[in-house]
């Protein structure tokens, strides 16, 4: 059994599924990476080239359907896997190399935790010009689930591309594969509710992801789902939310909660949750001044020659820290593929 897998599922985006793994190449990337792909025929066959040329790493294509929805995608890619751990990367995004085993290692002590991530970036590229912001995340380290679900309300945040024991992520699947709805903003958000059911949900202070902002790109997954403002007014909302409610009870229930609480914890749960997206309060406003000075540290982005000064001499004063040198070492050969190669590596 290997101690972590990497999955990432890919859909009709040859070219960014290539710069990911030139990425995992260079930086020599040492676990196995499985590839669940449901590309057209076309788009397929790019990858399988691409697949090939990465003979370095340890690669494993598995060829979907294009019809094949997310959920069982990622489902049947995982049952696959004989790995302790896991961790999903989208084909636009960069799990930094060395995340994992920095995951491997603090859960490996930390049994009661069933997830950790860390400091995730989201980058954009304008005019081959890259900024880059930081994105929200937080730890939930209460000692009951009901606790960590409540908690979770006062400082959202996603836990989707964080690492997660197998069987834990497993069960998680299996659970909202009994319970789907017709918008998969309701799975994104049962997969962090349902991480925090399941135990801890740990922090480290290193790079864990980069996220490519595709809000100007058709093929972003957002433009396809829509906002929560569209699923709210959706003629079935209440029956998804009904659907969400009820998974989530059980769940909370399994852990001795009284099915009753349960459901009124889950229902307050998911109602105020909606109250706090749907609020127009941009999303930087809930970063801490850490996260918006590591993110001067590592790109200093600021419209203005002042601001710009300003934000490198805040930068270098950070960098002084060990920590975050190493963040600027890890940071950089993703920083160069996203400037370089902003709408993936073409194929040749």
């Amino acid at each position: 059994m290997n101690s972590f897998s990497l999955l990432i599922p890919t859909y009709g985006r040859a070219a960014l599924l290539r710069r990911l793994l030139i990425y995992y190449k260079n930086e020599r990337f040492p676990y196995p990476i499985v590839i669940a792909d449901s590309s057209e025929p076309g788009v397929a066959e790019e990858n399988r080239r691409t697949v090939q040329a990465s003979d370095s790493l340890q690669l494993i294509y598995l060829s979907f359907e294009p019809t094949t929805e997310i959920y069982e995608k990622i489902t049947h890619a995982l049952a696959t896997i004989n790995s302790r751990y896991i961790g999903l990367c989208s084909d636009d995004d960069f799990i930094a190399t060395r995340a994992p085993a920095r995951a491997v290692e603090f859960l490996e002590q930390n049994p009661d935790y069933a997830a950790v991530g860390g400091l995730s970036i989201a980058g954009q590229v304008q005019n081959g010009h890259l900024s880059i912001t930081a994105f929200p995340q937080r730890a939930r380290e209460e000692e009951t689930a009901s606790l960590r679900l409540t908690q979770y309300l006062r400082e959202t945040s996603a836990n989707f591309y964080f690492i997660y024991h197998q069987t834990v992520f497993m069960d998680m699947l299996s659970r909202v594969s009994r319970f789907r709805t017709d918008n998969t903003r309701f799975e994104e958000l049962a997969v962090s509710a349902l991480g925090l059911i399941n135990g801890k949900v740990g922090l480290l202070n290193n790079i864990h992801l980069v996220r490519q902002s595709s809000r100007y790109r058709p093929d972003s997954g957002s433009r396809q789902t829509g906002g929560w403002q569209t699923v709210v007014h959706s003629p079935s909302f209440y029956k998804n939310r009904s659907q969400f409610v009820t998974m989530l009870t059980e769940a909370l229930a399994e852990t001795g909660l009284e099915q009753g609480v349960a459901r009124d914890c889950v229902s307050t749960f998911f109602d105020s949750y909606l109250k706090t997206v749907l609020r127009s309060k941009r999303r930087e406003n809930r970063l801490t001044h850490y996260e918006r000075a590591l993110a001067v540290a590592l790109l200093p982005s600021a419209p203005t020659l002042l601001r710009r000064t300003v934000q490198r001499a805040v930068g270098g004063l950070l960098s002084l820290a060990p920590s975050v040198r190493a963040m600027q070492r890890e940071f950089e050969p993703i920083a160069q593929l996203l400037k370089k190669y902003p709408d993936g590596i073409l194929e040749k």
